[in-house]
């Protein structure tokens, strides 16, 4: 019932649709920006960042809904994050509303990336991203602004070498070009994967893995990019293994809601992570999020407990005071009270109690006969 009454903006003041402010997200702006704002004023990230896209799951009806065969999410919402590859933790992040009806100078892969790291540009902080994002000017404008990059890339991108179209049939086979301090590598392992970037010299060393050929154990080059670009490249698809862990969130048709758990569940895993670095000690998220919850309900809970007979009417220092019976064996009487008034159980057998007045000895329902007959009787001791 409390998702039915979960808003965070006034409706009837969403600027309408065409006006000069109106905004997509209106209902959960808010919410996503202090998230974002408070993300980024706890924690000052490590020199290695990821940016990659991830999926907020949604089938209803949405104008910016997308639809990506290729993910494990098809339908949802898509959203840019940026994160700290050492650990996942999420420093940036725009939900993708569509097409603008803007022109993009340079594509949408470039202006996914340039804006989720401008925050942190010419701080020579390393970024990492997949080939939907890449291509050499996006890599070069970065290297201008001191911001390294590497990333795979597709070989028909615009302003890629001639030795791009080479295919390389052999495993462990190798070609590389460079202009100026962006280099190519073009790598055959089970299949070509070509890697672009601005922070691995040529120089430095490869090492030798083992793969099976044709049945047989052969010792192949691995260059130096495709280890740097595994190792770092993680970082939002950790940030999506550990929202996933926990999920807290409810199904609903609004989708801003959708979006509100996204925020929430990001801001709980980025909070984990923030305790994990403080404490040097990682614990069990779902012992983290039990506390954390704990935390937030603080003294309040919806039970309404029931007023123990001394804090009633009776005084503690009262003469009268309620015990076990314990005189016969099935430690059950006859309730005095109920007997007078004529109340029976619902099978029409005496009403009996587990308790007595240690004073009258007189067999009472601890609540509220107790209270009612010496209210009634009033019988001084």
């Amino acid at each position: 019932e409390l998702s039915q009454f979960l808003h965070f903006a006034n409706s009837h003041l969403t600027p309408p649709r065409g006006a000069e402010n109106y905004d997509r997200l209106y209902k959960v702006r808010s919410i996503l920006s202090a998230v974002l704002k408070n993300s980024q004023e706890a924690y000052y990230p490590g020199k290695n960042l990821a940016v990659d896209e991830g999926m907020i799951a949604f089938k209803g009806r949405l104008e910016f809904r997308q639809y990506m065969p290729a993910k494990p999410t098809k339908y949802g919402i898509k959203v840019w994050m940026l994160a700290d590859s050492s650990n996942g933790y999420v420093l940036n992040y725009d939900v993708y509303l569509g097409s603008d009806g803007k022109k993009r100078i340079h594509g949408l892969g470039y202006d996914a990336v340039a804006s989720m790291v401008k925050p942190y540009m010419n701080k020579n902080h390393h970024v990492y991203f997949d080939n939907f994002f890449s291509s050499p000017i996006l890599l070069e404008h970065f290297h201008m602004q001191q911001t390294y990059a590497c990333s795979t890339v597709r070989c028909k991108r615009k302003g890629m070498p001639e030795c791009a179209k080479k295919k390389l049939t052999q495993a462990g086979e190798l070609v590389q070009a460079q202009k100026g301090d962006l280099l190519f590598t073009k790598w055959h392992d089970k299949r070509d994967v070509a890697f672009l970037s601005s922070n691995v010299s040529p120089e430095e060393a490869s090492r030798t893995v083992k793969r099976t050929v044709k049945g047989q154990q052969v010792e192949i080059v691995k260059p130096r990019v495709s280890d740097k670009y595994t190792a770092n490249m993680g970082g939002v698809d950790r940030a999506d293994q550990l929202r996933s862990f926990y999920y807290a969130g409810r199904q609903t048709r609004k989708w801003y809601k959708y979006l509100f758990w996204f925020a929430f569940n990001l801001a709980t895993v980025n909070s984990f992570i923030l305790e994990a670095i403080d404490k040097k000690k990682k614990r069990p998220q779902d012992e983290f999020r039990l506390d954390l919850g704990k935390r937030l309900i603080g003294e309040f809970s919806s039970r309404k407990r029931r007023v123990p007979v001394q804090n009633a009417d009776i005084s503690p220092l009262s003469a009268h005071n309620v015990i076990k019976i314990t005189e016969n064996k099935r430690g059950k009487k006859e309730c005095e009270l109920c007997r007078e008034n004529g109340i029976k159980t619902p099978k029409g057998g005496k009403k009996e109690t587990s308790y007595r007045c240690q004073q009258c000895g007189i067999a009472l329902c601890k609540n509220p006969c107790f209270r009612d007959y010496h209210l009634r009787c009033d019988t001084p001791q």
